[in-house]
């Protein structure tokens, strides 16, 4: 799965769920394609096809949408509803992670 965050200009902003624990977002369009990691500060992972003023262009993209990346990071891999906190291992291995429920009145 790989929802669309955002879209401006040609570039088109996604994630992969399940690809990495590290908050991140690829980026696509017909120019290339890149990949950022954000957590602590804005890191490009991987650039195909991008020059330095696209390059530029995106991470400043990156920076004025943050907060709205990392939202939809967390609201896709934590649903509070049903009280699931979705990790990479528990993606991955979900046989070493039980189902349990609790019945509350």
């Amino acid at each position: 799965m790989s929802p669309t965050i955002y879209r401006e200009k040609s570039y088109r902003f996604f994630f992969f769920s399940r690809e990495e624990p590290r908050i991140h977002i690829h980026i696509v369009s017909g120019k290339g394609e890149a990949k950022f990691w954000f957590e602590s500060r804005i890191e490009m992972a991987r650039n195909q096809g991008y020059n330095l003023l696209q390059l530029h262009e995106i991470a400043t993209l990156i920076e004025e949408h943050n907060n709205e990346f990392i939202d939809a990071w967390k609201h896709h891999f934590y649903w509070p509803d049903i009280d699931v906190d979705l990790t990479q291992e528990i993606i991955e291995n979900p046989e070493i992670f039980p189902l349990k429920t609790a019945v509350t009145e």
